[in-house]
């Protein structure tokens, strides 16, 4: 005989106290009960059975004695002991429930209805079931009866569907189809799911065409592979879908870094953004980019400069303004762009370095060389080291959008609107008041508005750097001046000075004493890009030399007084040069006269001895005579006439003199 169940209401009646009485036993745990939901009108939305085998025996007599109809369930309790499987996952336990919470449904109706018989109650609880769950499968008896036999032979288990999962079906998914389905799924370009399956076919074609394959196997739906991407791992899909930098901003784990062992100015991080913004420059819309400065360990912005171009000069500008106001940091910490790595301001150093130096090459000190800064760079790709694109996602949300001409992060956030915004001037800031704007945002809305990163306990970025500050390293104006100034590679001084390439232009730098006395040599230009009429020469190791000006190159039609002017300058360089070794003043022999004197002093007086002498010419020859003649000559000769006989007989070969 199957179990019998009593409400609350049953039970009180039958033991003679009240139904409060009842729930205090129950509640103490003295009653054997299970509780189902009360969809007929429960205040509590709950309701408790009472077995009869549960109760005392006395009361089971009394029950039976009562004559009251038994109610027969072909339904067991849900409040009894399963089996459960260890092996469901959290979404499979969650059907379970909602399950056994169907069944419950479905046994307190069928106790309750006043239908004539279980069949006509089943029919209505369906129907009430389906009209309050339209937008699901809708329910049949047969699978209330399935599901109730599945949960009394296997527990929660057997509520769980387990369609395509039990595994001894024929599977066309096999893993050579799904490697060949990933090659073409796993790609930046980003292919369709059904453009895969179409590849895939093909490639199969083209193996079996090869021999490689038999034949085409049987392959699964393309719903089937829709399943199958959503089970590849997260990490795979974004590292060969997405790329490398969108990997590494999702799903790479990241260090998490200690702020508390940092004080102010300890580091300042670097970086550039681009406003989502449209600006209008009197012509056209354009974009800006914001190129800033900000202390880690206070999350304050130091520095910054608003600029079309982000540069080396910008990046100068920004940090020079952070050391005049808060003082010189330690260390410098940036991205690998070319502006950090200007070879004037970090060295060409960090991961953009592909050369070594070669040996005994000068490396010109930089600007943060003179700052006594330490320059480090960030492993490439890896924007999340930084922790300033933080800031700049605050600076998005609570600046870029407040503007008529918000251009939105990307196409999807892009508004409907500004298509008539960027063709209404009006409509869009101008650059000089947009600055303005930036100025005020930074320094009394952002610096001063609560901070919830770590270390900051809440506390704005102008509070927590005011609390933190110990210790401040400064430089006086002039200094400043003169460390931030603008420095070129090392050039040749030539005829005409130095020729600096500046921004597309090649300017031409002179001064005498630079050419006389380093002409052919090295130097380096350091230069203020907001004055390029004069420029400091330094030499290549940053010592100082001379001031040089900008030489202005002569027009074709030049008046003949500037040329005048010119050529005077020239040969008054000329004639420096000239007078050189005049101006010392040093009167000393000649060379060549020195070096004969030397050598005639330094060799030795040697006797010869000689045994046998050879005359050149015969003593009897009249050329002999002539000359023995001319020795004991008392009176002047004229050779005039002699001459000119010698030369006519030297010329007659093999004869003799007459």
């Amino acid at each position: 005989m199957r179990e019998v169940w009593l409400s609350v209401k049953e039970y009180a009646e039958l033991k003679g106290c009240s139904e409060q009485n009842v729930r205090k036993l129950i509640h103490a745990g003295k009653l054997k009960y299970f509780e189902v939901r009360d969809t007929i009108g429960g205040a509590s939305g709950k309701a408790y059975r009472i077995p009869l085998s549960g109760i005392s025996r006395k009361l089971q007599i009394a029950y039976k004695k009562q004559g009251i109809e038994q109610i027969e369930l072909d339904f067991t309790p849900l409040s009894e002991d399963k089996p459960v499987s260890p092996n469901l996952s959290d979404r499979e336990r969650e059907e379970a429930a909602a399950w056994k919470g169907i069944l419950k449904e479905w046994n307190l109706y069928r106790e309750t209805s006043e239908a004539p018989n279980k069949e006509t109650a089943d029919a209505d609880f369906i129907k009430i079931y389906n009209e309050a769950h339209a937008d699901e499968e809708p329910m049949k008896r047969g699978t209330l009866y399935r599901k109730l036999k599945d949960f009394t032979d296997k527990g929660d288990a057997g509520l769980v569907d387990k369609r395509g999962k039990h595994g001894n079906h024929r599977q066309k998914l096999t893993p050579y189809i799904a490697d060949i389905f990933e090659y073409y799924y796993l790609d930046e370009s980003r292919k369709t799911v059904k453009l895969c399956v179409t590849s895939l076919e093909l490639e199969l074609a083209r193996r079996i065409k090869k021999g490689t394959l038999d034949k085409m196997p049987e392959l699964p739906t393309v719903d089937t592979f829709e399943r199958y991407v959503k089970k590849i791992p997260m990490p795979y899909v974004y590292w060969f879908r997405n790329g490398e930098k969108a990997y590494i901003g999702k799903c790479e784990p990241y260090i998490k870094r200690m702020y508390e062992d940092l004080s102010p100015n300890d580091m300042w991080v670097a970086d550039n953004h681009t406003f989502d913004i449209m600006l209008y420059d009197g012509e056209k819309p354009v974009r800006m980019s914001l190129t800033t400065f900000m202390d880690v360990r206070t999350r304050k912005i130091v520095g910054w400069c608003v600029t079309d171009n982000p540069c080396a000069d910008a990046t100068l500008y920004a940090l020079k303004k952070g050391i005049k106001a808060f003082g010189i940091p330690y260390t410098f910490y940036t991205d690998n762009g070319r502006e950090f790595l200007a070879r004037d301001v970090g060295g060409n150093g960090g991961f953009r370095r592909k050369k070594k130096p070669k040996e005994g090459e000068i490396k010109p000190p930089t600007i943060l060389d003179d700052l006594g800064i330490e320059f480090v760079t960030a492993i490439p790709k890896n924007a999340r080291a930084k922790g300033i694109e933080r800031t700049y996602k605050t600076l998005k949300e609570q600046f870029s959008k407040l503007f008529d001409a918000y251009t939105g992060g990307n196409i999807l956030e892009r508004p409907e609107k500004l298509k008539t915004v960027v063709k209404t001037p009006g409509r869009m800031s101008a650059i000089d008041d947009f600055k303005g704007f930036v100025d005020t945002y930074i320094e009394n809305v952002y610096n001063k508005s609560p901070h919830g990163g770590e270390g900051m306990y809440g506390h704005s970025p102008d509070e927590m750097y005011a609390k933190l500050l110990a210790e401040k390293r400064t430089a006086t104006e002039e200094q400043l001046e003169q460390i931030f100034m603008r420095r070129s590679n090392p050039l040749t001084v030539e005829k005409n000075g130095v020729n600096v390439v500046m921004y597309g232009e090649t300017l031409q730098y002179f001064d005498e004493y630079l050419w006389k006395n380093y002409f052919g040599k090295k130097v380096c230009v350091a230069y203020d890009p907001d004055d390029l009429k004069e420029v400091r020469i330094l030499d290549v190791e940053g010592r100082f030399i001379c001031n040089a000006k900008l030489e202005t190159n002569l027009s074709y039609k030049a008046d003949k007084e500037t040329l005048k002017e010119k050529q005077r300058e020239k040969k008054a360089i000329t004639k420096t040069v000239k007078n050189y070794k005049k101006i010392k003043d040093v009167q000393a022999q000649d060379a060549l006269s020195l070096m004969i004197d030397s050598q005639i002093r330094l060799l030795p007086e040697v006797g010869i001895s000689v045994k046998t002498l050879i005359p050149l010419f015969n003593t009897s020859s009249n050329a002999v005579k002539l000359l023995e003649y001319a020795e004991d000559a008392t009176e002047e000769i004229d050779w005039t006439r002699g001459l000119q006989v010698l030369a006519r007989r030297k010329n007659n070969k093999g004869r003799e003199w007459d």
